[in-house]
């Protein structure tokens, strides 16, 4: 579900849940790397509470956050939402994405995406399992 950045890792004992999970390469040449689920999000009801669901360890921090435009058929624009630590293995989160959505206009498409910040230029993995978009 996630765009080109991101290889899907199989058969790995390191694996949060199941037999897989995807990983990212943070090359030591790059302070950010950005990512994105490559599905848009259409959510419709204003309404709903909107959560982030995901399972990650991270080399490195990692900032998620929110690319729709303020009005439908404006500009796309990229506004992060929460950045993570760096970690030494899965932690479970859960991310509210109501204020940024609201901050959207409630915009009923939009797209999530993830940054890995490198400010110390390492060579770094980002792991990512059991994402949903939850809507209550």
């Amino acid at each position: 579900i996630f765009d080109t950045m991101m290889r899907r890792e199989v058969n790995d004992n390191n694996a949060c849940s199941g037999q897989g999970y995807g990983v990212v390469e943070v090359p030591s040449t790059k302070t950010e790397q950005m990512f994105y689920i490559s599905e848009r999000f259409e959510v419709d009801d204003p309404t709903k509470y909107l959560y982030l669901e995901l399972d990650y360890w991270s080399d490195v921090r990692l900032t998620i956050g929110m690319e729709s435009a303020f009005n439908i058929g404006g500009n796309n624009v990229t506004v992060p939402e929460m950045t993570m630590y760096d970690n030494d293995g899965w932690t479970k989160m859960y991310i509210n994405l109501g204020g940024i959505w609201s901050h959207f206009n409630h915009n009923p498409n939009f797209r999530i995406y993830f940054n890995a910040l490198n400010p110390e230029k390492k060579d770094a993995k980002v792991r990512i399992d059991n994402v949903k978009l939850i809507t209550i």
